[in-house]
């Protein structure tokens, strides 16, 4: 987060690089929540991130003029082992990536608006699952589906068709993640 795309400011570089040289075989997934200059490069901007260990990168299609979705797109030519993603608001319509579904690994459905933790899951984000793993099936696109956001026992109910939901504040919450780690 860089306090010009959303309203808050979160970690950067220096905390995921010590993150990484004591957990190396950490699949690391990093959600950009920022807005970066034209003048700066998408790869030059990403390239540390990536060298240190980062193996998933979703950055939000609305940040993202036409060039830096093009830049962004060709990533994935540079570096082969890296999967990349298109995050998209609560109110941004599932369907303004239908272009890039075939050329992306994942979307990364935000459940809340984008910037603070601990915000309650928004109950139409289900109707946008839907409707992604719907196009997904119709056109047989390899695209697998994230949500981020109010993800607790009750709300991953309306999750049924993603294959990976971000628990930060529900995780971080826990008294004894041992136990949480058997719920079915």
């Amino acid at each position: 987060m860089d306090f010009h795309f959303v309203d808050n400011l979160s970690f950067g570089f220096q905390i995921l690089n010590n993150i990484c040289q004591h957990f190396p075989n950490f699949k690391i997934d990093c959600h950009f929540m920022v807005k970066i200059k034209e003048e700066i490069s998408l790869k030059d901007y990403l390239q540390r991130f990536i060298n240190n260990n980062v193996k998933m990168i979703s950055i939000h299609f609305e940040s993202l003029s036409k060039k830096q979705i093009i830049e962004f797109l060709n990533l994935k030519k540079i570096f082969k082992d890296l999967q990349i993603g298109f995050a998209l608001r609560p109110q941004t319509k599932i369907e303004v990536l239908y272009p890039f579904l075939d050329k992306i690994d994942y979307v990364l459905i935000m459940s809340v608006n984008p910037g603070f933790g601990g915000q309650k899951f928004i109950q139409n984000t289900k109707l946008k699952i839907l409707l992604l793993r719907k196009y997904l099936l119709k056109y047989n696109l390899n695209c697998f589906i994230e949500v981020d956001g109010g993800i607790n026992e009750q709300t991953i109910l309306n999750c049924k068709d993603i294959q990976f939901a971000v628990i930060g504040s529900f995780l971080s919450k826990q008294k004894n993640i041992k136990k949480l780690m058997k719920i079915k």
